[in-house]
């Protein structure tokens, strides 16, 4: 230690400042890698389950809003009433396939796949059954609508008995 008594107070000013600026380097350094680190595990958060979670969430309340519009068609009185609602059924269903779509590519692991392809399963076979109930809709108002003599509105068919008294 000798030889730190026989520098020169500037020399030794020097090294001390540095010393000063190494530690300050390194501790830079190393907050860097560490900020680093914690933007990929945040990353990696963000786009694993935090996205599959909201997408899911999306998913209940667009499913919500296609069971409202089928009950709004089954409620519906008029036959304009039920076609409006076959169009807000029709965008209801489009819009849970693209969640669902979105749901397929957020899927990584194993067992999210499995998860994603029991949802799809179930989701085809509720779509399934609503699909008969408008396409009869679809007939019965093909077979109702004026066209000629076929008209609500008109007299009935020739033959039959009128029972509206």
């Amino acid at each position: 230690m000798n030889w730190l008594n026989n520098l020169k107070m500037t020399q030794k000013l020097a090294v001390g400042f540095g010393l000063c600026l190494f530690l300050t380097l390194v501790s830079g350094a190393v907050a860097v890698q560490r900020m680093a680190f914690m933007n990929n595990n945040t990353s990696a958060i963000i786009r694993g389950p935090l996205t599959t979670i909201t997408l899911l969430g999306a998913l209940q309340a667009s499913v919500k809003q296609y069971r409202i519009q089928e009950l709004r068609f089954t409620l519906a009185k008029s036959h304009k009433d039920k076609i409006k609602t076959v169009k807000d059924i029709y965008k209801e269903r489009n819009a849970t396939e693209k969640i669902l779509g979105a749901i397929e590519k957020n899927s990584v692991s194993p067992k999210e796949k499995a998860s994603y392809i029991n949802l799809k399963n179930e989701w085809n076979q509720y779509a399934a059954f609503e699909q008969p109930v408008i396409e009869r809709f679809k007939k019965i108002r093909r077979d109702l609508e004026p066209s000629g003599a076929r008209s609500l509105a008109g007299p009935a068919k020739p033959g039959r008995r009128d029972d509206r008294r």
